[in-house]
């Protein structure tokens, strides 16, 4: 399919079983058909092996993401399938790994559902996104968690009861990766509601480090015209001088 240096996201490949390394270098393998590339995606996908499923979910994301340049993901053709185990692994117990940096995952299954749903995710998904947001404090999993709660609500209308506390939260929290809290940020800019743009005022003015990002999400949503008023006014009611500094910055490119 590739020569690619990819293995999995969350799963480390010496901990996996030898079948599955099989199953991996195949995806990697210049040599392979798109078939046999297929049949080897399909049999880690499906196979009653945590890890093996985990590695399957990585590799669909993997390759999507590779969109970007301008090349097709040739698992398209599963992402039916794809969505269903996702959606599976969000129902189960979380397993926890080891990723080829070294750093733990507790909920690498999670981490790579989720990772699956930022791609594939459906409005109907909302509820089992939250309920892993809400449960894990495992930074890889709240960062897929976040991104698949950006990219479901693309197509939804309203948050359910307590996501966005609990994205607020997130985006709060000093001890979440800048990467997590920057994510939490973006999810809430793509929540188009009241509720949304209320904690993202929030966190402008709490004075977190992201509050110039929190300031721009809202901007995207104000029309032009109200666009300066709005900075104006965070500028008035914000007494961090760092974050002040900051939407000054932003003031004069509005």
């Amino acid at each position: 399919m590739t020569s690619s240096s990819f293995i999995s996201y969350y799963w480390k490949f010496a901990q996996l079983d030898a079948q599955i390394r099989v199953h991996v270098a195949t995806l990697r393998s210049d040599d392979a058909t798109p078939s046999e590339s297929l049949e080897a995606w399909l049999r880690l996908l499906l196979s009653s092996d945590r890890a093996a499923v985990g590695v399957g979910l990585d590799w669909y994301s993997y390759l999507d993401a590779q969109r970007r340049f301008g090349r097709a993901n040739p698992l398209a053709i599963g992402a039916t399938q794809a969505l269903a185990v996702a959606r599976q692994e969000l129902e189960a117990t979380p397993v926890r790994s080891v990723t080829e940096n070294g750093v733990v995952v507790d909920g690498a299954n999670f981490a790579s559902a989720l990772g699956l749903l930022a791609v594939l995710g459906e409005p109907e998904d909302i509820s089992q996104i939250h309920g892993v947001l809400s449960a894990s404090e495992d930074n890889n999993v709240l960062l897929e968690g976040c991104l698949a709660t950006g990219h479901v609500f693309l197509s939804l209308d309203a948050p359910p009861p307590g996501l966005v506390d609990r994205l607020a939260a997130i985006a709060r929290g000093p001890s979440y990766w800048p990467e997590v809290r920057g994510a939490a940020v973006s999810a809430l800019g793509a929540m188009d509601t009241t509720e949304a743009e209320e904690a993202l005022i929030e966190l402008v003015q709490s004075g977190i480090p992201l509050a110039a990002e929190a300031a721009v999400e809202i901007l995207y949503r104000k029309a032009p015209n109200e666009r300066r008023e709005f900075v104006e006014d965070m500028i008035a009611t914000t007494s961090d001088q760092t974050v002040r500094d900051r939407l000054i910055v932003l003031l004069s490119s509005t």
